[in-house]
C-alpha cells in the first residue's frame, strides 16, 4: 500500500473550527516593474515571440523584456541598421522569426533578432514598388508564407523578400455595403486559408488571393446584424469559433454559421456596467476568453455566457486592470499578460498559494481554536489529521469538512503524529503509541520491547516515520528517539552524536520531527 506523507511538515494552526486547502479557480496579478527607463505604462503593441520573449511597442522605442531586464531599441540618425523611429505601434512576427514593426507614419521596420540589426521601408513616391504610405496598420503572413502590410488609404501591401519591394493591392470601397463609412482604414489582417480576412472601414471582407479579388465576408442577414457597428478585431479561437469585437459589444460566429450576440453578464446573469468598445480579444491555453474594453479586462467564464471582470474592485488582491486594455497575450506557459494604457503591463497566472476553508465538524455550540500537528493519506487516498482538542479527524470529501474519528474507550485530545502501515495506523500522541486497525476499529497490542523504557503508554510521541526499510522511527518529547524494528517486536534506543566525528553524545532528548529525504536519508 504507498504511503504519502508531507515533507518537513510544520504545525498548522486553525481558527474557528477551519482547515485551509487550495483553491483552483482564482488568479493572481502582478504588475511588472516600471524601470530601466522602459516606458511600459504607454504601450500599443504587445507579443510573446517564439522564444518566449515579450516585446512591446511603446511611444518611446521598441522593448524586449526577457522575464528579468528590458533591452529598449532606440532609433539612432547615424546607423542605418537602428529601427527608423521610435514611436512604436504594430509588431507581427513571422514564421522565420523575423519582427514587422510598424512606425507612427515613419514606415516599417523589418528586426532580426540574431543579428539585431534593423531594415527600414519608406514610401517612395517616385517608386511604385515602394510600400504605398509611411502610415501602416497591420501585418499578416497568408498561407503561401506571403508577407502583408496594411495601410492608410486601403491598400494591402504584398512583399517581395527577393527584391525587397512591394505589390501594392487597393481594395475598392465597392466591395463595402456602407461606402461612406470611414477614412479607408484597415484594422486587421489574418489569414484564412490561401486567402485573407480584413476589417476595413469597420467591415468584414476577404480578399482570394488567386483571383486578386474582395468579397463580402457574411451575407446579406448576418451583415444587417453588424450593420452601424465598427468591427476593431477578429478572433478566431481553439474551436474554430469567429470572435467579433466592434465599438457596439462582442459577437460570436460559431461553427454552425449563426451570427450571436455576447451580452455581458455578471453573477445570476444581472447586466452590469460594461464598455461595449472591443479591443482585444485572446484565448489562453485552458480555452479561457479574455476581453479587453477602455474600462479593463474581462474573462468569459466556462459557461460561455457570464463574465468575471478584472475591475472596480473585484481583485481580492487590490491590483485593478481598469482602464484602456489594448492588448492581452498568452505565453507557453500559461500566463496572461495585459497592456493597460497609463497603468502598464500585467501577469496574470493562477494563484495555486490561495486557500479555502475546510470546517471541522462539532456538535460543541462554542467556537474553538484547534491545531493540527500532523496530515497523512493513506493508500485508498483517505486523509486523516492528528489534532489538539479534537484527537483523530478523517476528510469526509464530497462535504469537504474534517470529522472525529471513533477510537472507542482510548480517547485522544492531543495527537502529535501519524503514520499509515496497510490498514492501520500508528498514533502518536501525549499519551503514548498506539496502533489502530481500520478493520476492526480498535486498538492493537504491540506487546513491543523498548530499550530504556517499559513501553511507549506514557510517553509523550511527538513525531513518527515509517522509512525505507519499513522500520518505524519514533521521536518523543523528553526521551529522545527509538526505532522499531520491520517486524514490529522491539524498540532500540538511538544515540545521537554531535557532527563532526566527535563521540560526544547530544544531551537534548526532545524531537521535534523526523523525515526522510529522496536519498533516503533520515533526518
Amino acid at each position: 500500500m504507498k504511503i504519502k506523507k508531507g515533507v518537513l511538515l510544520l504545525t498548522v494552526f486553525l481558527f474557528i473550527n477551519s482547515f485551509v486547502l487550495a483553491q483552483n479557480k482564482n488568479y493572481k496579478i502582478v504588475p511588472l516593474p516600471k524601470e530601466q527607463g522602459a516606458a511600459t505604462d504607454l504601450v500599443y503593441k504587445m507579443i510573446v515571440d517564439k522564444q518566449g520573449f515579450v516585446w512591446l511597442g511603446t511611444m518611446f522605442g521598441l522593448v524586449k523584456y526577457d522575464g528579468k531586464n528590458y533591452h529598449i531599441y532606440n532609433n539612432d540618425p547615424f546607423d542605418s541598421t537602428t529601427i527608423g523611429y521610435d514611436d512604436v505601434i504594430n509588431i507581427f512576427e513571422d514564421k522565420d522569426g523575423f519582427l514587422w514593426i510598424a512606425t507612427w507614419a515613419n514606415g516599417v521596420n523589418r528586426f532580426n533578432p540574431n543579428t539585431e540589426k534593423f531594415e527600414r521601408y519608406f514610401n517612395n513616391p517616385n517608386d511604385s514598388s515602394s510600400i504605398s504610405s509611411n502610415a501602416t496598420t497591420a501585418f499578416s503572413q497568408d498561407g503561401s508564407g506571403n508577407i502583408w502590410v496594411a495601410s492608410q488609404n486601403g491598400v494591402l501591401n504584398k512583399y517581395n523578400d527577393q527584391k525587397k519591394s512591394f505589390e501594392r493591392i487597393t481594395i475598392p470601397r465597392s466591395v463595402l455595403r456602407n461606402t461612406n463609412k470611414g477614412p479607408d482604414l484597415i484594422t486587421y489582417v489574418a489569414p484564412h486559408g490561401e486567402d485573407l480576412i480584413i476589417c476595413f472601414n469597420g467591415e468584414i471582407i476577404k480578399f482570394i488571393s488567386k483571383a486578386k479579388k474582395f468579397a463580402q465576408y457574411y451575407n446579406e442577414t448576418e451583415a444587417a446584424e453588424l450593420n452601424g457597428k465598427f468591427v476593431n478585431i477578429l478572433y478566431k479561437d481553439s474551436k474554430n469559433n469567429l470572435w467579433i469585437g466592434t465599438n457596439k459589444g462582442l459577437y460570436k460566429y460559431g461553427l454552425q454559421n449563426k451570427l450571436e450576440r455576447i451580452e455581458f453578464l455578471g453573477a445570476k446573469n444581472v447586466p452590469v456596467f460594461y464598455s461595449n468598445m472591443i479591443r482585444e480579444i485572446r484565448e489562453d491555453n485552458d480555452g479561457n476568453l479574455w476581453i479587453g474594453t477602455p474600462i479593463g479586462l474581462n474573462k468569459l467564464n466556462e459557461d460561455g455566457k457570464t463574465f468575471s471582470f478584472f475591475t472596480n474592485g473585484t481583485n481580492r488582491g487590490g491590483i485593478y486592470i481598469d482602464y484602456d486594455v489594448f492588448n492581452i497575450v498568452v505565453d507557453k506557459g500559461g500566463v496572461v499578460w495585459v497592456s493597460s494604457y497609463r497603468r502598464g503591463i500585467f501577469k496574470i497566472f493562477e494563484n495555486k498559494d490561495v486557500f479555502e476553508t475546510v470546517l471541522i465538524t462539532t456538535n460543541e455550540p462554542q467556537s474553538q481554536n484547534y491545531t493540527i500537528k500532523d496530515l497523512i493519506e493513506d493508500g485508498s487516498g483517505n486523509i486523516y489529521a492528528g489534532s489538539f482538542g479534537r484527537g483523530l479527524l478523517k476528510l469526509n470529501k464530497p462535504q469537504n469538512t474534517f470529522e472525529e474519528v471513533a477510537t472507542g474507550n482510548i480517547k485522544f485530545s492531543n495527537i502529535n503524529a501519524l503514520a499509515v502501515e496497510n490498514n492501520k495506523l500508528w498514533i502518536g500522541s501525549n499519551s503514548g503509541l498506539r496502533l489502530y486497525d481500520f478493520s476492526s476499529r480498535k486498538f492493537i497490542n504491540t506487546n513491543l520491547k523498548v530499550e530504556n523504557l517499559k513501553s511507549f503508554e506514557d510517553v509523550a510521541v511527538s513525531s513518527l516515520l515509517i522509512d525505507s526499510q519499513k522500520r518505524l522511527w519514533v521521536g518523543t518529547a523528553s526521551s529522545g528517539v527509538f526505532l522499531i524494528d520491520e517486524k514490529r517486536t522491539e524498540a532500540k534506543f538511538i544515540n545521537l552524536r554531535i557532527a563532526g566525528g566527535s563521540n560526544v553524545l547530544y544531551q537534548d532528548l526532545s524531537t521535534l520531527n523526523i523525515n526522510m529525504d529522496k536519498d533516503k536519508n533520515v533526518w
